[in-house]
């Protein structure tokens, strides 16, 4: 057992330690010694370092592939949350008062959530490469005008809804290969994460101001989800 042990040292010429939950760990890093220990048939060698490789290997690609899911269900996990906390901020609003809005330089409560959903699903066509909604009438119109034109909760409730919706799905179809890759105007140099990152930000910031204009009009906004 001694000399195979030894022979096992030997063949693992190299190794690196990592900090983990366990304590630190050593991982092989190189495999190309050859070795012979007398009465230990090379093919014993052999067969140790081949059991190495291929575990390591192993190990590695396992951690790639928990990385990745991991990124994913995070995201999926966050922007459903961001989606039902969202709506209900825009719910909590009375309809008489989708066109409050706290000074003349603010949008009105109801182009807030016309602007959080529109920006949403550009953000999400670019990141994942789905095609973005047609957008509905009313809203093509508001569009037009953003300043001008209001927006009614009967018109921003069901654009908000979709645009989650279209969003879920979009996440849901990201490849790790997307998430990677630089896509959308060449100017904004952002990945596929990064867009949904970015404006999964973008949307708490806007949806922290449709609380503030809840909290003026004397409305307690939901609690907070996360």
């Amino acid at each position: 057992m001694k000399r195979q042990i030894d022979v096992f040292k030997r063949v693992v010429p190299a190794s690196s330690t990592i900090e983990s939950e366990g304590g630190p760990k050593r991982i092989v890093l190189f495999l190309d010694e050859e070795v012979r220990q007398p009465g230990i048939p090379v093919r014993s060698v052999c067969y140790i370092r081949r059991i190495v490789k291929s575990s390591l290997f192993l190990l590695l690609l396992a951690a790639t592939a928990l990385a990745q899911s991991t990124v994913k269900d995070a995201l999926i996990k966050h922007w459903k949350t961001s989606a039902d906390f969202t709506v209900a901020v825009a719910d909590a609003m009375p309809a008489e008062s989708y066109n409050f809005r706290p000074n003349p330089q603010e949008m009105s409560f109801g182009q807030l959530m016309a602007h959080i959903a529109g920006v949403n699903e550009n953000a999400c066509a670019i990141a994942s490469g789905l095609p973005r909604p047609v957008l509905p009438p009313k809203i093509a119109e508001w569009s037009k005008d953003t300043e001008k034109v209001d927006v009614s909760k009967e018109t921003a409730m069901p654009f908000l809804k979709d645009s989650f919706e279209f969003c879920n799905k979009a996440v849901a179809s990201m490849t790790p290969e997307r998430m990677e890759t630089v896509v959308g105007p060449a100017s904004r140099n952002l990945t596929g994460f990064e867009w949904l990152f970015a404006y999964f930000t973008h949307t708490a910031h806007h949806r922290a101001q449709a609380e503030v204009y809840l909290r003026v009009k004397g409305i307690k906004p939901p609690d907070y989800r996360f």
